[in-house]
């Protein structure tokens, strides 16, 4: 089976006080890919640690702009993605509920990995009859652990069987057609340079909204969505 992995953080908070949130991440289709980019964050992370003497771990929210941006360039040709909500605009009785919120957070996750997916396809870097084990890796904060299971499920629904929209009537159909199988793990970002990688990518992508700053966005490689 080709065995396919993501990271992913979030950035910003969902709640109607804020104006967006967005999820962003790496994806990699190799096991070599992967390791390389890890060595490679590894290595400059270790750098600015030592070089600031700096304990723990490097977020985006409290390190200087030139790290967040010499890190950021670490894995910018890499495959990447992300998913950004405009807050003010999803429905009140959504904002208003916790389970709501995180029904749209799930939602969100699975549209951007299906898009993420129709786009390796185009590319011919995976083909729909592929035998697909894909492995999604998240930030623990930004995500419940009992709704890993969830959302596993969700993304496995979309991609392999479609999806009916019962109050419009319509089947969206799968775009996978070979095997597949999902599996969900929860991450101490602490203890994984590729999920710190993905907070600072997420933290980037969320400024260039929250800041209107659209050339944070010239990033080769990647797949964007905008909800709602």
């Amino acid at each position: 089976m080709k065995k396919i992995s993501i990271f992913i953080d979030d950035s910003g908070v969902f709640h109607s006080n804020h104006n967006y949130f967005v999820y962003a991440g790496f994806c990699f289709i190799s096991d070599e890919d992967k390791i390389s980019a890890k060595k490679r964050y590894r290595s400059l992370n270790t750098k600015i640690k030592k070089a600031k003497a700096i304990e723990g771990e490097l977020k985006a929210a409290n390190i200087e702009r030139k790290h967040k941006n010499a890190l950021f360039k670490v894995l910018k040709d890499e495959i990447s993605f992300s998913v950004s909500v405009n807050l003010p605009n999803v429905h009140a009785s959504v904002m208003g509920d916790k389970k709501s919120r995180q029904r749209f957070k799930d939602y969100a996750l699975k549209r951007v990995v299906k898009n993420l997916f129709k786009k390796l396809i185009e590319q011919g870097l995976i083909n729909k009859n592929d035998d697909i084990e894909l492995f999604v890796n998240i930030d623990q904060q930004g995500f419940a652990t009992n709704g890993l299971y969830g959302l596993g499920e969700g993304i496995l629904e979309e991609l392999k069987h479609g999806i009916t929209n019962f109050n419009y009537g319509k089947f969206y159909p799968p775009i996978l057609e070979g095997d597949f199988v999902v599996h969900t793990k929860s991450c101490v970002s602490e203890n994984d340079y590729l999920i710190q990688a993905a907070d600072i990518l997420a933290n980037r992508i969320w400024n260039s909204y929250e800041k209107q700053v659209s050339e944070l966005r010239d990033i080769p490689n990647h797949t964007f969505l905008n909800l709602p």
